[in-house]
């Protein structure tokens, strides 16, 4: 017979999707002052044009590349993950949802490492950024606002679809073999 599907806390699910982008609506927060006060300095046609082809590199790149088609679905695969109502699953997975949708624990190696790893490479070049003058720190981190608002807005579109389809995303939520959750079915 077919098995009923394990029941899922909504308010761990949101708590796990809404909490990454919390996270990352502070990235937000941090460089829109930034941004507003160093596009001011932008005197040259060709940091205007700079300004418009980092902002569709970063669209492209960041937002749809990496955000809509990798890190989102991901986020809303493992919040539907985390939300299982298993007897075996640590209750500190729950508390850390955000944590835990993002990939920092309980994934594959490969997913913990790279969930790490991207974010230990976006912190350094943040400090690289720090040391540029404006108007060039304003137009790289107008380009992070733009794949950070599109990363934002891929997660709230997927987990609405997801709520309304009552299914996850379909996409690897790279657990670790010794799961104690149910591997969603395709």
């Amino acid at each position: 017979g077919e098995e009923e599907a394990p029941g899922r806390s909504k308010l761990v699910q949101a708590w796990g999707a809404f909490g990454v982008c919390s996270y990352l609506g502070y990235g937000v927060a941090k460089v829109v002052p930034i941004v507003l006060d160093g596009l001011g300095s932008i005197e040259a046609p060709w940091q205007w044009a700079l300004l418009a082809v980092t902002l569709l590199f970063f669209a492209y790149y960041e937002g749809y590349k990496g955000f809509q088609k990798g890190f989102s679905p991901r986020v809303v695969a493992r919040a539907w993950v985390v939300a299982e109502d298993s007897p075996n699953a640590p209750l500190w997975h729950k508390i850390l949802a955000p944590a835990f949708c993002i990939g920092y624990f309980h994934g594959t190696l490969k997913r913990v490492l790279t969930s790490w790893g991207v974010t230990s490479v976006i912190f350094a070049v943040v400090v690289g950024v720090k040391q540029l003058s404006n108007p060039y720190r304003a137009i790289i981190d107008a380009g992070v606002i733009v794949g950070l608002v599109w990363g934002i807005v891929s997660i709230i579109a997927l987990f609405a679809a997801s709520l309304k389809d009552n299914k996850p995303p379909d996409f690897d939520p790279a657990l670790p073999e010794d799961t104690p959750y149910t591997l969603p079915s395709s």
